[in-house]
């Protein structure tokens, strides 16, 4: 690997080793590598993007939706989520809730009978699923989101976002700011450590080069709140989706999803039925992360 040493954005150390490199994915127009920091073990995808290389991605190719296929499944990993934020941050107390992240609604839609929820996504038909269902969304990126005047939270989510940003360390200074002097900020990424990637390797489906900058561990996640003055209050590991293992298996068998914008009925029958049965690995599985932060000066 000839590529210079990026700063880990967890700890700020350059002191990396490779980890697997040619990685490709139906997003990329080339192959990446990911390197791995010595002090807090995250995982890079270099080189790293820019943002408007990135942003051009997101608007030509990401791929909204194929989600709408495992509508049943993201319902059943919304709910359970939902039941963990309840029990350990009840409505009476943390009332006031936003989701980075949001896309199709569905812990919104879990949680508002309870909690008032705000959320913001940057897919333009995710967004209009939401208003359509009477939720409060905003088509918006959480970079330019936090530009706006401050709004205070009880609660903020990010669902499968953090692993998307080119400066999370400040994104999360500028969250820690928008929370109440009891507030909490749920992360959710996946997990590099997981069994899937020790598995499937360089044909792990959640290695999604290159809008997956950051491949975290719970020591790398650790290491960034301390960095940030939050202390991790909660950990929870559950199981990757069906879409990570139907991205998986296409990678071992050899199967290029690239220049496909739209899909087949019968592809749209295979990931609902796939989905049915795969959404049962939540419950076992460790591919997803999900930590909970507290800012230091509140306790």
């Amino acid at each position: 690997m000839s590529q210079a040493p990026v700063t880990c954005r967890c700890c700020g150390s350059q002191q990396q080793h490779f980890l697997v490199g040619g990685l490709d994915s139906i997003y990329a127009r080339r192959t990446y590598d990911v390197v791995v920091c010595e002090e807090c073990g995250n995982g890079i995808t270099v080189p790293v993007e820019t943002q408007a290389s990135l942003d051009r991605l997101y608007a030509e190719t990401y791929l909204y939706p194929v989600h709408e296929c495992v509508i049943g499944e993201k319902r059943y990993r919304a709910e359970g989520l939902a039941r963990f934020l309840r029990q350990h941050y009840p409505a009476a107390q943390y009332s006031n809730v936003l989701e980075i992240g949001c896309m199709f609604g569905y812990l919104m839609e879990a949680l508002r009978r309870d909690y008032r929820v705000k959320g913001i996504d940057l897919g333009t038909e995710a967004i209009r699923f939401c208003r359509e269902r009477g939720l409060d969304a905003e088509e918006i990126s959480v970079e330019d989101y936090l530009k706006k005047p401050a709004e205070r939270f009880d609660l903020i989510i990010l669902s499968h976002v953090f692993e998307h940003l080119v400066e999370p360390e400040v994104v999360l200074r500028q969250l820690k700011n928008r929370l109440t002097p009891n507030g909490r900020i749920v992360l959710l990424v996946p997990n590099r450590n997981s069994i899937a990637r020790k598995v499937g390797g360089r044909n792990w489906g959640w290695w999604q080069v290159p809008v997956h900058i950051h491949h975290f561990t719970e020591n790398a996640l650790h290491a960034l709140a301390t960095r940030e003055g939050l202390d991790t209050e909660r950990v929870r590991y559950r199981g990757g989706d069906s879409l990570m293992w139907v991205l998986t298996f296409m990678k071992l068998f050899g199967v290029s999803g690239k220049g496909q914008s739209s899909l087949s009925a019968t592809q749209r029958w295979f990931l609902r039925s796939w989905s049915a049965v795969a959404r049962y690995w939540y419950a076992l599985g460790n591919e997803e992360i999900a930590v909970v932060l507290t800012n230091r000066t509140s306790r």
